[in-house]
């Protein structure tokens, strides 16, 4: 069974405040169903947000080096 958070456990597992989570998932940079009143986040989609916010930087430091 995938391992899964609440909106308040996936803000201090990505450090964020929890309605910046909740305005992510509004936005849809954040897969989440809603149970009832509140969102369930699969950890596999926090990893995968987590991941493409790491190539964007990598991506942007490699281009500011090489205008450099």
């Amino acid at each position: 069974m995938p391992e899964t958070y609440t909106v308040s456990e996936a803000a201090a597992y990505l450090k964020l405040h929890p309605e910046t989570v909740r305005e992510m998932i509004r936005q849809g940079k954040i897969t989440a169903a809603k149970i009832g009143r509140h969102f369930v986040i699969r950890k596999q989609h926090l990893d995968a947000l987590l991941a493409s916010s790491e190539n964007e930087t990598m991506q942007a430091l490699s281009e500011r080096r090489s205008k450099q």
